[in-house]
């Protein structure tokens, strides 16, 4: 980086030519020294924030580059940066600048119209350019200009489009801001890819393609489990043929409506987990998976499934309504949120803690005294139900966070797995592909149900064969087993995307 870089560049400590990926490197880490949460002064974390979101954004860095530091900040007046008086001679040479600029435009406007009517010249350094709800989306190198001098450096530009802005003239304070807004809210999002590439560092466009994230896995299962009940008492094809066509229909009618999306949408987002939560996700979703194993390893078939089912809705369920009212409780009388919380907590637990002494009085141990110890014992054993009793505190107390964990899991994978991916925004080919690898084993389970099978952690039979526990058992460890794949594999297309 030379040492006459202009200020933005100088602060953010790259060069002229500075990549987008660059760029945002360099922020994060210089976030670490300026963040006044590190220590460093609000007024230069303003002055960090604004230099990166003028040159993380094509149209912005172009603009930055053309008019010059001090012109760019009297006329966008940037949060942290003071605005510098000119003299006259200075101001007399903007305007001279922006009406150059404009005569420049207009002459172009006028060669595009005579070479529209001609013909000629128009394959010499023709490029096209599509618009999308106003704003370009034509790719420009930083500092270039679209002006024209003499007949050998005309242009064809095609545009498409409600209107094509041409000019920073053109623009309107109204929409200056909101592109300054949106891209602030989009700098988690600014790594965009079309197709199935690398991570590509590319500012979605201000007004671009923008997606709910509803949970796709979950619709999925939803439009399966309708269209095959619905084939099903039509009586038209058998059982197995509608369930086959139900659960294909059903998740790709989504499919498809994505492709489209895609297909329509001027840019499309990468997946937006960053590889360093989603080891995190893994590891919270991960709770209850290791629990179910630790059980399977004991010799319990169905990773104690049905054992965290009973302590889970028997004892766990009253046990958190207790606690609840009795937080509820304190809190009304003495408003403090904390005292509330500790003194719900500490009843439910001393309960808990009864019902493994002589004094036992609520828990129904009668209900499962004559299962196999493979069920009611699935991680450490437990004897006769009399005096203190702590292998069953612990089978209980294992049972219960194992059922509970896994609800939590689930629902999160289930419901906003998508919604992680896409964060706002439209998704491409790997988002899609992403949701068809953690839908698989969710697709497997709903077709082995409607095709008249039972799953025995669900309905407490025994199946004919294990391969309904061995669906279970995925279904549950599948979660942070997505997560730990996804961010190995998304840390090896950022490196490879990189040196590429």
């Amino acid at each position: 980086m030379s040492d006459d870089a202009p200020p933005f560049y100088a602060f953010l400590e790259v060069g002229t030519d500075a990549s987008a990926e660059e760029i945002q490197a360099q922020y994060r880490q210089l976030v670490k020294t300026y963040h006044p949460d590190q220590g460093g002064s609000e007024d230069e974390f303003k002055k960090l924030k604004s230099a990166y979101e003028t040159l993380i954004s094509a149209s912005s860095r172009s603009r930055y580059n053309r008019l010059g530091h001090d012109a760019y900040v009297r006329a966008v007046n940037p949060s942290g940066w003071d605005h510098v008086e000119s003299d006259d001679g200075e101001e007399n040479k903007e305007k001279t600048s922006s009406h150059e600029e404009s005569s420049t435009d207009d002459r172009t406007a006028s060669e595009r119209s005579s070479q529209s009517q001609s013909g000629a010249e128009t394959g010499k350094t023709s490029q096209q350019r599509t618009t999308n709800r106003g704003y370009d989306t034509w790719g420009q190198d930083a500092g270039s200009t679209s002006t024209s001098s003499g007949s050998t450096s005309k242009r064809s530009q095609t545009d498409t489009g409600d209107r094509a802005y041409t000019t920073e003239s053109d623009y309107s304070d109204a929409e200056r801001t909101n592109t300054r807004s949106t891209e602030r809210t989009n700098t988690r999002s600014n790594t965009s890819t079309t197709g199935t590439g690398g991570y590509r560092h590319y500012p979605s466009a201000p007004t671009g393609e923008t997606d709910t994230g509803y949970p796709r896995i979950f619709a999925g299962l939803i439009l399966s489990l309708v269209l095959s009940s619905g084939l099903g008492h039509l009586g038209v094809l058998s059982a197995q043929v509608s369930v086959i066509i139900g659960v294909v229909a059903g998740f790709g009618l989504l499919i498809v409506r994505d492709v489209l999306t895609i297909r329509r949408a001027p840019t499309r987002s990468a997946p937006a987990i960053d590889p360093a939560d989603a080891l995190i996700y893994a590891l919270i979703t991960g709770i209850g998976p290791i629990i179910l194993l630790a059980a399977v390893v004991q010799g319990n078939l169905n990773g104690g499934l049905a054992f965290s089912r009973f302590a889970g809705i028997v004892v766990g369920g009253p046990l958190l309504i207790g606690g609840i009212v009795i937080a509820w409780a304190v809190f009304s009388l003495a408003g403090r949120p904390l005292i509330a919380v500790t003194a719900g907590a500490l009843s439910s637990l001393t309960a808990f803690v009864i019902e493994f002494s002589p004094y036992r009085f609520w828990i129904p141990f009668w209900a499962i005294e004559n299962e196999p110890a493979s069920v009611i014992a699935p991680w450490v054993s437990v004897g006769p139900v009399t005096g203190f009793t702590p292998g069953w505190a612990v089978n209980f107390g294992l049972a219960i966070v194992l059922f509970y964990a896994l609800l939590g899991s689930l629902a999160f994978f289930l419901l906003g797995f998508s919604d992680l991916l896409r964060d706002g925004q439209c998704g491409g080919a790997r988002v899609i592909g992403w949701e068809l690898v953690a839908a698989a084993p969710y697709i497997l389970v709903t077709t082995w149900v409607l095709s008249g099978n039972a799953l025995w952690a669900l309905w407490g039979t025994p199946p004919t064969t294990t391969v309904g526990a061995a669906l279970v058992l995925l279904t549950c460890v599948w979660p942070p087993v997505v997560f730990v794949i996804y961010a190995i594999s998304e840390r090896v297309v950022r490196r490879v995307s990189t040196r590429g």
